[in-house]
């Protein structure tokens, strides 16, 4: 018979945060790779210094915002309810 575990609201939200965070550094290292691949092997015309653009910034744009819209719900729902308190203290699994 599987046990059954605890976890507190806030080991939640920090587990949330911490992939809300994961997600937005790993879009940053992604695409400063995509970058430099990008300046470094100008097949198609001359390299470029800035940030990735056209199609491939909006989609690195897309990630960002999403991600961090997303955290910032959480970090609102954090807040509790309307009277801003929570209902449970844990949530069980």
């Amino acid at each position: 018979m599987p046990e059954h575990r605890t976890i507190s609201l806030s080991g939640l939200r920090g587990w949330g945060r911490l992939a809300f965070d994961a997600t937005a550094g790993l879009t940053h290292v992604v695409e400063g790779m995509h970058h430099e691949i990008a300046r470094r092997a100008p097949v198609l015309g001359t390299a470029q210094l800035e940030p990735t653009r056209g199609v491939t910034g909006l989609v690195y744009r897309s990630i960002r915002g999403t991600s961090r819209a997303l955290a910032t719900g959480d970090s609102d729902s954090s807040a509790g309810g309307r009277d801003g308190h929570h209902d449970a203290d844990a949530v069980g699994t």
